[in-house]
């Protein structure tokens, strides 16, 4: 073996008995000291995940019945609305027999209350409202936001005439129309099917969002009134909803059906009150 093989041999002996190099290894984890016995400290759990800021606030709608709505002292009812997460406005312009007059501002929970066909709402005396009345109107609008529309039409609150048993003319009755979901509009003629009224007298609930507002409104007593398409021509294309502080005994609201069964209320009492 040459001097120059013995060398090369060498080398690569060499190269074959270097140790790979060690793994790194972790810092070590220092926690604080403990007394003798003590347990570790759970490590902290991670905070609740919150709501993106942009979700609605679901309807809140208080367990009032129309009786009771319609016992709200100014101060109460704005009360019950700032706790439902109602913003609502004294609306200064509206008429002097509207005992509590209130514009609603921004959507109610997911849902706006919008008047419809007005070029300038924010001014318009259809869209005053006495403040029960949007008291009374929170059960439908959470029952509107749960069968995923965005919108609640109405055609007026407040009305000017309209004689003197026309709840139009307290602010305490609105004329509902429509609902929308996005583009979409689907109104009462659209949606409502005949016949409600006695489909609710008979325990079955209808299926359209009309329908169903005028069966949970009657049943849970939302209001004092409902009338519809199965009333009468005049309200073929919405619902009147209204509350009657004048009344001596309102109790069961009067569901306008006309023939034998037109309602609740003893035949001598069953006016139209729209």
């Amino acid at each position: 073996m040459t001097l120059a093989e013995a060398a090369a041999r060498t080398s690569r002996l060499a190269v074959t008995a270097t140790p790979s190099a060690a793994p790194p290894t972790k810092a070590p984890r220092h926690e604080p000291a403990r007394a003798f016995g003590e347990r570790p400290h759970a490590s902290a759990a991670p905070p609740p995940s919150e709501p993106p800021p942009h979700a609605p606030r679901r309807v809140a709608a208080p367990a009032l019945d129309a009786d009771a709505i319609v016992a709200l002292g100014p101060a109460e009812c704005r009360r019950v609305l700032e706790a439902a997460g109602v913003e609502v406005q004294t609306a200064l312009d509206a008429p002097e027999s509207v005992a509590q007059p209130v514009r609603v501002e921004g959507a109610i929970g997911g849902v706006e209350l919008r008047l419809a066909w007005s070029r300038d709402p924010a001014h318009d005396v259809h869209a005053v409202f006495d403040c029960r009345l949007v008291v009374a109107l929170l059960p439908a609008v959470a029952l509107v936001e749960a069968a995923g529309y965005d919108t609640l039409e109405y055609v007026s609150a407040t009305r000017r005439g309209g004689g003197r048993r026309s709840m139009h003319r307290l602010g305490l009755a609105a004329d509902l129309v429509a609902v929308r979901k996005g583009e979409g509009r689907y109104n009462v003629e659209t949606l409502y099917r005949r016949g409600g009224v006695e489909r609710c007298r008979r325990g079955s609930m209808p299926r359209d969002v009309f329908g169903k507002m005028l069966c949970r409104g009657w049943r849970e007593r939302w209001f004092h009134t409902i009338l519809g398409p199965d009333h009468d021509r005049a309200h073929h294309d919405h619902l009147h909803v209204d509350l009657a502080p004048h009344r001596k005994r309102p109790s069961t609201p009067y569901v306008g059906l006309r023939g034998a069964s037109a309602g609740d209320l003893p035949r001598s009492r069953r006016r139209d009150p729209s």
